[in-house]
Parts: structure tokens; sequence; C-alpha cells
């Protein structure tokens, strides 16, 4: 297992800073927990295949679809280049065929590609420590109601981790 701490250190503080210098809402305290609540809950930060057989790759468990739809769909049709060019940054293998396959090994891509499949959604995010919220906003917009999650398995997964945001010194940890 990936100890949550620092995957919230290495992998998703940088990669929402960077998608912030893009757009600052990308990058916030609310975002962070529900990043590594989704992949504590998806994963457990130790699976990079779907348990049981099924499509879904890395820590943040994202099928093929959801990559496609996020990396080849929305980003072009948004006309969110400069988002887009933070995307293609944070991968290893170069063509663009290969991007879904990357997920397995490349937790900074899978966090970018979970963070912008959240910001797909016209919903804003619940406000950061309020968990319950945070784990029904994960339920209907990342695992969706036909999923084999629930609210309660989320918030069971990120129990002991909420812990790591002092919400007295919400800015600092955002730009740790």
């Amino acid at each position: 297992m990936f100890p949550p701490k620092l995957f919230l250190g290495t992998v998703i503080r940088p990669v929402l800073s960077s998608l912030g210098s893009v757009d600052p809402r990308l990058n916030s305290a609310a975002a962070e927990q529900l990043l590594l609540g989704t992949a504590l809950a998806e994963s457990g930060l130790a699976a990079v295949s779907q348990r049981g057989g099924g499509p879904a790759r890395g820590f943040f468990q994202i099928e093929p679809a959801t990559g496609h739809d996020v990396f080849e769909r929305w980003l072009k049709v948004q006309r969110k280049r400069a988002l887009e060019d933070i995307v293609h940054r944070l991968r290893v293998l170069p063509g663009r065929e290969k991007a879904i396959d990357e997920l397995y090994g490349n937790p900074f891509f899978g966090c970018a590609l979970a963070r912008l499949k959240y910001w797909m959604s016209p919903e804003p995010l619940p406000s950061a420590g309020d968990w319950p919220d945070i784990a029904a906003y994960w339920k209907q917009h990342y695992n969706t109601p036909a999923g084999a999650g629930t609210h309660e398995h989320f918030l069971r997964a990120i129990k002991d981790v909420r812990g790591l945001w002092d919400m007295n010194e919400e800015t600092e940890n955002v730009h740790a």
C-alpha cells in the first residue's frame, strides 16, 4: 500500500498545483480530500488492476472509456489546451494510443484524469472537511449511482486520513 500521507504530498498536491496554474479552482483542500478519498475507496492505494477482473486501471481505477472521455474528448471539445498540455507533461510513455495503459503505473496521469473527471461535473465540490458530502459527491460523480461502491465504503476508506488536514491551516496545506 502506498502510504496515504506520502501519496497526498508527492502525487496529489503536485498534480493539483500544476492544474491550478491554469484555473486556481482546480486546486483546493476539498479537491485534495476528494482525490485521496477516491484513491483509497477505489484501490486502497494498493491495486492497480481492477479486483475481480475488469477494465479499471491505476490507483484511481479509471476505466478506459472514462479515460478516453476526459483525455480524448472533453479536453479537446472544451478547447482546454493549457490543461491538455499539463496532462501530456504528466505522461511518460510516448504516443496517444498508449495513454490509457499508462494508468497502471503513472499515478500522476491518473490523478490528473480523476481531477478533470470531477471538474467535468457542473456541481461544485463540497466544502473541505465535509466528509459525508465528499463521499456523496464521489458516489454521484465518480463511482456513479450504478457503481458497486457505497457512501459508507468511502467513509470507511478515509477514516484514518481525515487528520491530514488541519482546517485552520487549509491554505498552507493546499500549496505545500
